[in-house]
């Protein structure tokens, strides 16, 4: 049972508040005033029946010993190993500077609101997101350890990002960058808008990842910013994707003209391992020489489009670009696809062609009569 004690001490009055924890476990707190200690256990006793009860002890531990330890059991599952020292980073230079010093317990929605702010004055409204998003996944798990009662995270929201706007690049676009690419480059470009790779995982592309007798590439690795071979962004990142013939000749020549001993299918000029870096700077040169904006990824996206405009499915699409989800890839094409009324209109004259095979000669042949 809750109870509270009086204490006199060295000729002060103190209040002992008591009370168990839902584990049994007898707890207590000092209080100079006896009502601030009944409204205390009131409190506690209330949160014990709703199933919302934190240990004031663990909700007195710094938010930056709670992230520390979320990191400690948590970052060896993340996704992508690429995305582990991304969110390392971030939490070192963004989130612990501004919220490792506060009680986990004592954070409020007003404490993140001054966060958003102060992060905004630096950083991208996308990065501040992603902060937000990384903050709510401690709290979370704070929330699940009986830390806190809430997660106040989640009461506030992001800064909305400005509209990507996307690069849609043109059949003479794309010829005009590879006029103006580099003949130790052109194959990475040709592969780039022939099969929808993310940069990412060209760099990482191996010559036994062709097969050439399948007509297939297969995606299994994608090139780290350390330079190691490492798991890919997602489980649907793993995929194999159908190679044009004009595809397969441009790798083949790669590996005739360029061969490498590591296995892998792309390098710099100077014969090192290709990475995102150098195919940024090359890319940069691209687009002075092609009067053009162009980027690996608006190749990527004209696979996409390309694919789209004929008439290929969604899902093949989806598949094939490695989204997580087709709904992913809808909302990135659907200005391509026709519209609902004119593939009807086109399916239902299809069939009726098929009843009716002419029926102006029918009206007309009723009528003479």
């Amino acid at each position: 049972m809750a109870s509270v004690e009086k204490r006199i001490r060295n000729g002060r009055t103190r209040w002992y508040a008591r009370w168990l924890d839902p584990t049994g476990a007898p707890r207590s707190r000092t209080f100079d005033r006896k009502l601030d200690a009944e409204r205390f256990l009131t409190t506690v006793e209330s949160s014990k029946l709703i199933g919302a009860y934190v240990d004031p002890k663990q909700a007195a531990r710094s938010f930056a010993d709670v992230a520390e330890q979320h990191w400690a059991a948590h970052a060896h599952t993340l996704a992508a190993d690429t995305t582990r020292p991304t969110k390392r980073t971030r939490l070192d230079r963004h989130i612990l500077p501004v919220l490792g010093h506060h009680p986990v317990g004592a954070i409020r929605p007003s404490t993140m609101a001054a966060a958003i702010a102060t992060w905004s004055r630096t950083l991208a409204p996308g990065t501040v997101g992603q902060t937000l998003r990384q903050v709510r996944q401690i709290l979370d798990a704070a929330l699940a350890d009986g830390l806190i009662a809430s997660n106040p995270a989640k009461a506030v929201k992001p800064p909305t990002p400005p509209r990507r706007r996307d690069v849609h690049l043109t059949d003479e676009d794309v010829a005009a960058v590879l006029a103006a690419t580099p003949g130790e480059y052109r194959a990475l470009v040709v592969a780039l808008a022939g099969l929808g790779l993310r940069i990412s995982e060209a760099c990482g592309l191996l010559v036994s990842d062709v097969d050439f007798m399948r007509r297939v590439v297969r995606v299994r690795q994608q090139r780290r910013p350390d330079g190691t071979l490492g798991q890919l962004k997602t489980e649907a990142s793993s995929r194999e994707i159908p190679a044009v013939d004009q595809v397969l000749e441009a790798l083949a020549e790669q590996t005739r003209m360029w061969p490498r001993r590591d296995g892998l299918l792309f390098s710099t000029a100077a014969g090192r391992p290709l990475s995102k870096s150098v195919a940024g700077h090359l890319f940069d040169r691209l687009e002075v020489a092609a009067g053009l904006t162009v980027s690996p990824h608006s190749l990527r996206h004209y696979f996409g489009a390309s694919l789209i405009s004929g008439g290929t499915s969604v899902v093949a699409v989806s598949r094939w670009l490695g989204h997580s989800s087709p709904e992913i890839t809808w909302r990135v094409y659907s200005y391509l696809m026709p519209s609902d009324d004119e593939v009807g209109r086109a399916a239902m004259t299809e069939t009726m062609r098929r009843l009716v095979p002419d029926v102006y000669q029918m009206c007309t042949d009723e009528a003479l009569k």
